[in-house]
């Protein structure tokens, strides 16, 4: 931001320069040198306590150095001290890291302790810090958590994500990287190769042997590389936990097995419905990703969830099961295939795979998507069921004389009789569902109008589950599904 300001003035841009004298209280000031212009600024704060690493504190100040900024260096012990004397004289008991035997309740309240008193700090420099310096005005505290961070909320309310503004936060870990190599080249930061290659860490357990044991991403049970990817698909794709599942399952068949993709699907939207309420008293971030995580403007959802997600859970453990038998099958066949990799054969795998999809979960309403016509060949009718708004799509080949027009809905769901929708066409059918977080399913007609359904008969099946077989003047043209 300085260099392009020093740009704008050198370009004689008069409007620019007025901002400068009167964001820096100088009214005869005029800002040439980028480094000069931070110094006034921007003040930067490194608030150790005995848990940081002396290569931290080291990395700061060169940063703080290359950049210009005002650095200060202060420890915090004497805070953290002065509130858990506090705790220990009301309550009669000393809260212990779990490195020195303490509980997991204890560590990460004794985490949240110093987060939270940085955040205080911060404020409290950022008043009184030009006044220190004897020049007027204040200073805004600004936030240092990214959208992956938020996304699994590896987050503290009231830490360092609560501040007047987040340049950050609506950025994930993976293009911060980029663009940190960006300004290592672009204007010679050196200090941030360092700060690259070192693994992300709070430093807010003990060391052990000087040495760090925290790092973020054990914390979070997830590298940042695999958090970007579930960000992407649950905002921009709208992927709940099932159709997340159907396409990591295939993205990374090279490297995990079906029953791996499950573990870590589930492990992550676990910890993002624990701490969506985080995101209700987030600050206010620069809007640079579509897939951002702003509960307050671009991110609307609710922020209580059933942690256990029972229903898409499950019909994720089915799949990997049908996947699983599948793939012995097909080793006993000698077809080999190892690793994550399904092959799709005409086989009863697919027929399931068309049941499942009938269900695919997600937490964001999608509108319908049109079908694809189906053809005869010598193997049967080729029907595409096709999820909206980012699920993959799958292909089922019928033998001759079965019928497609069988749609299951998901077990426990019971529908009532058919209804027509008043905005439909009467060659379409609603198969109505008792919970709106599955899916109903729609039969699309093809013209003209007048062609559409005769009757409707309901068929109990053994496992509990009813579908409807619709009995068609002529058939419909394809079977899609809407996601809600």
């Amino acid at each position: 931001m300085c260099h392009l300001v020093c740009e704008a003035v050198r370009e004689g841009d008069s409007k620019v320069s007025e901002d400068a004298r009167k964001i820096t209280g100088d009214p005869n000031y005029i800002p040439t040198d980028p480094k000069e212009l931070a110094n006034r600024v921007f003040t930067t704060c490194f608030m150790a306590t005995d848990n940081n690493s002396e290569e931290t504190k080291e990395r700061s100040r060169k940063l703080a150095e290359q950049i210009g900024s005002h650095h200060l260096q202060i420890k915090i012990d004497t805070a953290v001290a002065a509130v858990l004397g506090i705790f220990t004289a009301v309550m009669g008991v000393v809260p212990r890291f779990t490195a020195h035997g303490g509980s997991l309740r204890e560590n990460v309240a004794l985490q949240n302790i110093q987060a939270r008193l940085r955040m205080v700090l911060a404020y409290l420099f950022a008043q009184l810090s030009l006044w220190a310096r004897g020049r007027p005005g204040g200073l805004l505290v600004l936030g240092s958590t990214n959208m992956d961070e938020r996304l699994r909320g590896h987050i503290t309310k009231y830490d360092c994500s609560s501040a007047d503004l987040n340049p950050i936060g609506a950025i994930s870990k993976t293009d911060l990287r980029k663009f940190t190599t960006y300004s290592i080249n672009k204007f010679g930061f050196t200090a941030l190769k360092d700060i690259y290659a070192a693994p992300p860490t709070a430093e807010l357990e003990p060391l052990k042997d000087g040495k760090l044991v925290q790092t973020d991403e054990k914390d979070l049970g997830m590298t940042y590389d695999e958090l970007s990817v579930y960000g992407r698909l649950r905002k921009q794709a709208f992927c709940g936990p099932y159709s997340m599942f159907g396409k990591l399952v295939h993205t990374w068949k090279e490297t995990c097995t079906p029953r791996q993709v499950a573990s870590k699907v589930k492990h992550f939207f676990r910890y993002y419905s624990i701490n969506r309420h985080k995101m209700t008293v987030i600050t206010p971030s620069y809007h640079a990703e579509s897939s951002s995580v702003d509960d307050n403007r671009f991110d609307h959802r609710q922020f209580l969830y059933n942690i256990q997600w029972p229903w898409q859970f499950r019909m994720i453990d089915e799949q990997v099961q049908i996947m699983e038998s599948h793939q012995i099958a097909t080793e006993r066949r000698g077809g080999g295939g190892g690793g994550g990799k399904i092959k799709n054969t005409n086989t009863e795998y697919e027929k399931e795979q068309l049941r499942k999809q009938s269900g695919s979960d997600s937490d964001q309403k999608r509108g319908t998507e049109g079908g694809k016509k189906t053809g005869d060949n010598d193997k049967g009718v080729m029907v595409t069921t096709m999820i909206s708004s980012g699920v993959s799509s799958s292909h089922l080949v019928l033998p001759p004389g079965v019928s497609p027009l069988q749609p299951v809905l998901p077990p426990g769901e019971f529908s009532s009789q058919p209804e027509v929708q008043p905005d439909l066409s009467p060659s379409q059918l609603v198969l109505p569902s008792s919970q709106p977080d599955t899916e109903a399913l729609i039969l699309s007609g093809s013209e003209p109008p007048n062609r559409g359904f005769q009757k409707t008969r309901s068929l109990k099946l053994d496992s509990g589950q009813r579908c409807f077989t619709p009995t068609l003047i002529d058939p419909p043209a394809s079977i899609c599904t809407q996601g809600v």
